[in-house]
């Protein structure tokens, strides 16, 4: 669960969140909606410990943003930008074996991780494909 509570946050003297709070339930799907500009993409980014808020607090699974280190933090959440270009050009499959890095596990397990993603998300038609194309 990611939780806010008060959260403020502001560039320069620009207030781009003003007292927002979210309490996401566990095994839910949580949609951010809103116009262009009321701070969607900037509520993710302090969600996920991108950006730090002027005021208040973010907690994943009752716990603060502050007291995770990064290693246990990659283990709860991901988070993968709409605009950035990949430069780097691998399968899905590949790529999707990537997010299991942190995982101390054998190869076998990644692969059962890799394949059971594929299956739930019907990828098999790409998952040799790079993910640049």
């Amino acid at each position: 669960m990611i939780n806010c509570s008060h959260i403020d946050y502001s560039v320069k003297k620009k207030t781009l969140l003003k007292n927002v709070s979210i309490d996401t339930k566990p095994q839910s799907i949580t949609a951010i909606l809103g116009a262009n500009g009321a701070g969607k993409s900037t509520l993710l980014k302090v969600l996920l410990g991108i950006y730090t808020p002027k005021q208040g607090d973010v907690s994943i699974n009752g716990k603060t943003l502050q007291n995770w280190d990064n290693t246990a933090l990659a283990a709860v959440r991901a988070y993968m930008a709409q605009s950035k270009a990949v430069t780097l050009s691998l399968p899905v499959y590949e790529y999707l074996a990537l997010a299991r890095l942190h995982c101390t596990e054998s190869k076998s397990l990644t692969n059962t991780a890799v394949e059971h993603i594929i299956d739930l998300l019907t990828l098999q038609n790409l998952a040799d494909k790079s993910i640049t194309s």
